[in-house]
């Protein structure tokens, strides 16, 4: 798979991961393209589980982008859409509250809609089969 292909199948799934976390468009692109040019530079071994890797390496770059900035109290929320419900407002908030691991696992499954299955094998946890 070409860099193009892969972008046009991911791009959109990097950029959520990558607005999650850093709560910010300007900062998600940053770590968008980011994530690209390290594919560019090193692409994985196993396309296989591309998307994982991908998603890793989103979250991952996402991190480093926060830890190398100072917190800004007024960003120390996650991100939500501005037309947001009452209710979604309320699990963005109860989410925010929550430790990464668990946070990371909820946006695997329910933004990135990957398989529980493929999200155990990101997080290298055994899957009943």
């Amino acid at each position: 798979m070409d860099i193009e292909s892969i972008y046009r199948s991911y791009s959109q799934d990097v950029m959520n991961v990558a607005y999650f976390y850093t709560g910010n468009q300007e900062d998600a692109e940053d770590v968008m393209v980011d994530v690209f040019l390290s594919v560019m530079a090193r692409p994985p071994k196993n396309e296989a589980n591309l998307k994982s890797y991908l998603l890793r390496s989103a979250m991952n770059k996402s991190f480093d982008l926060r830890r190398r900035r100072r917190p800004d109290p007024l960003e120390t929320e996650i991100a939500a859409p501005v037309d947001q419900t009452p209710q979604q407002a309320f699990l963005v908030s109860a989410i925010a509250k929550l430790p990464l691991k668990y946070r990371e696992v909820l946006v695997l499954r329910f933004v990135e809609e990957m398989p529980e299955a493929e999200i155990a094998s990101f997080f290298a946890c055994p899957f009943p089969r």
